[in-house]
Order: structure tokens, then sequence, then C-alpha cells
């Protein structure tokens, strides 16, 4: 663990968060790039996460969008924004690692609640339930790599999200 202190420790700190958040976005590009140059839907692309966020605004009533953005053979890009919570699920056959593009909450793994916030990436095994709640004044953006690709099926809820009907 790294020790901040002073203005230097801060600057440390904020360097390794700005790695961090490199290093994930570079794993679901090296993931994303297995495809084999046959496979013309697999295609490499680069894309603006502000343009993501400017075509998908999340309503004042929504507490959490799920805007699919890459479908790869072995993995898929998705960003969540989050106005006040997502509710506790799992995922039967996918690994997820998260990036917390901005914002932050308490984030629950299992039965323990941690707080997390830009900068943070998180790796959520499969069958292990986790949920978010917003705790910044700001909406919450992630971005979520999961593997296999995400088919819209494997999230089970724990208990319906807000607003959701029977």
């Amino acid at each position: 663990m790294i020790q901040e202190s002073g203005k230097h420790g801060r600057n440390v700190s904020r360097q390794l968060r700005t790695l961090a958040g490199v290093c994930a976005v570079g794993a679901a590009a090296f993931l994303l790039g297995r495809a084999t140059a046959g496979e013309a839907a697999y295609q490499p692309q680069i894309l603006s996460l502000p343009s993501v966020l400017a075509k998908h605004p999340l309503a004042k009533d929504e507490p959490f969008r799920i805007i699919p953005v890459v479908q790869g053979r072995d993995a898929s890009v998705t960003v969540v924004r989050a106005a006040r919570e997502l509710p506790p699920h799992y995922h039967n056959e996918r690994e997820e690692v998260v990036y917390v593009v901005r914002g932050g909450g308490t984030m629950q793994i299992g039965e323990e609640k941690r707080p997390v916030k830009a900068g943070d990436i998180l790796y959520l095994p499969r069958k292990v339930p986790h949920g978010f709640s917003n705790g910044a004044k700001q909406e919450t953006v992630v971005v979520s790599v999961m593997s296999p690709p995400f088919d819209g099926k494997d999230r089970i809820f724990l208990r319906a999200p807000e607003g959701a009907k029977p």
C-alpha cells in the first residue's frame, strides 16, 4: 500500500489512479482486439466516452442507465450511469471489471460494503453479488468490461430495481 503524505503523495495517488484507468482500458482493448482478421464484426474501435454520455443522457427519474458500447468475441464493454442505485445482482457466467470514471458511492460486494471513488478498479468474479449506491452529488459513471461478452440476460437481481414493473 502506498501512503500519501502532503502534496507529493496526492500527486502520486492521482498518477496511480490515472495509470490504473489506462491499464483497465488497455486490458479491455487487448481482449477486444483478439479477433482474427476475417471476423469483420470484431474490428478495433476507438470510442469517445463524452460522446457516448451525450448520446445517452440519464433522465431525471432514472436511477441508472446501462449503455452497451462494444460487443467483442471474448468481452463486452458497457458504460453505466448511476444517479442513485444499481440494486444488488450477480452474473452466473461472467466476470466483470469495473473502472469508476467519475463520482463515487458505496459498492456492496457479497456481504461487505466499501466506498468507491473515481479512479478505482473493481474485479467482480462470477456469482458474487454486487450492487452500488451513489453517494456523490453528481451521477457516477463507470466503464464495465465483461468476459465472456454480456448477452443482456445474465444479470440476476436480488431485489427488483427501483421503478421496475412486477
